[in-house]
């Protein structure tokens, strides 16, 4: 079967093909099931007086994806083809009239064959981070800032995950917050250079307040904010309420814990004064729960991360969970535990959140001022398919 190419005009686009959708990231009009024309290009929008068109048609032979290119078009019929795209010619691109429609299973096995190496091309191809491979599956894990190259495009699975907060120090600390995590299951990239921010955690004090976890990004599209640090109590220094983040830092004493980032992670727990001089703190937020509330002269424990089986082979604590949040601190009394997902447990010196886990940080919970744990540092992955 041939496909017929032929003119294109503005009027198509603002009459016939009225329905606007997003189809891979391109803003698509569409007429019917079977017609779809796309109307931005790889540097913005058209300008319909330019002399040619390349139409990608994609079309599925089975489940697999392939590619053809065409000029100009008004009217093709493209029944079973996913979607299409237009762009300015290249360099070097001769102009077609026709081009031949991928075979059907039905067709020749000469055909069929043409169409499986054409269809290879449309699976994913990138580089960067460390690479491990999972069936028809690559795994990019990035622990520090890096690139992400993709050389071809598709559709990718993110997931961002930022640093965590730190614990709070001196005597009686809070949990720090976990960091933010945002997860995308699909995100259709483009041939391009992705950067990677990967935030660190937070790092833990003794008479301060500690510090915030940095942001994790991924090409400043999906921004994971850092996980807010745990409030303490120390002599005439106090800073009782904890720190907002991707997920909030729990609090001392009397008040209630920070907030989250909506969509991102939770709050940190409320601390307590059931006696004088014994604070009593509440755990850091988690990315999957709040954290606990102080209760009598039990401080909380940092709230639950998130849970993602498909990376349980390239991190997590324990394997697959992400940004729980740190435990809190008494003076005297039972100390918190951090969240599941590698929070800290409060203690004499707060301990640090798992590396990579983005998780909070535990409080202090001692008799002389000691530090609260720095939360964990946080850590970016990116999942697709490479082959059939």
């Amino acid at each position: 079967m041939n496909i017929l190419v032929s003119g294109f005009g503005v009027g198509d686009v603002n009459g016939i093909y009225s329905s606007s959708i997003i189809i891979n990231g391109y803003t698509s009009y569409v007429k019917d099931a079977n017609h779809y024309i796309v109307y931005k290009n790889e540097n913005g929008p058209f300008s319909f007086t330019s002399a040619y068109y390349i139409v990608k048609i994609v079309r599925t032979n089975g489940a697999i994806p392939s590619f053809l290119y065409c000029y100009k078009t008004e009217d093709i019929d493209i029944t079973n083809a996913e979607w299409i795209s237009l762009r300015p010619q290249r360099s070097g691109e001769n102009e077609l009239g026709y081009v031949d429609a991928l075979s059907s299973s039905s067709e020749s096995s000469e055909s069929s064959e043409s169409s499986s190496s054409s269809a290879s091309a449309s699976f994913v191809v990138a580089s960067g981070g460390a690479v491990t491979t999972d069936g028809s599956y690559k795994i990019h894990t990035f622990t520090s800032d890096d690139d992400l190259i993709i050389t071809t495009g598709g559709p990718i699975e993110i997931l961002t995950v930022a640093g965590g907060g730190a614990g709070g120090g001196a005597f009686n600390g809070a949990g720090g917050g976990a960091g933010g995590v945002v997860y995308t299951a699909e995100y259709i990239a483009s041939a391009d250079t992705y950067s990677i921010t990967v935030g660190a955690g937070g790092v833990g004090t003794t008479t301060t307040i500690g510090n915030n976890g940095g942001n994790s990004s991924f090409n400043g599209i999906y921004t994971a904010v850092g996980g807010g640090a745990g409030g303490f109590d120390f002599s005439n220094v106090t800073s009782y309420t904890g720190f907002s983040g991707g997920s909030g830092g729990g609090s001392a004493r009397e008040n209630n814990g920070a907030a989250g980032t909506v969509g991102q992670g939770y709050a940190g727990g409320a601390g307590g004064l059931p006696s004088a001089g014994n604070t009593v703190c509440g755990g850091g937020g988690g990315a999957g729960a709040v954290g606990e509330d102080s209760s009598g002269t039990i401080a909380g424990s940092g709230g639950a991360g998130l849970y993602f089986s498909q990376f349980e082979a390239v991190g997590g604590s324990p394997a697959g969970w992400f940004a729980g949040g740190g435990g809190g601190g008494v003076k005297t009394g039972t100390a918190g535990t951090g969240g599941t997902g590698g929070g800290g447990d409060a203690g004499s010196g707060g301990v640090a959140g798992v590396t990579n886990t983005g998780s909070g940080g535990g409080g202090s919970s001692a008799n002389t001022p000691t530090s609260g744990g720095s939360g964990g540092s946080g850590i970016v992955i990116v999942k697709y398919q490479f082959q059939a």
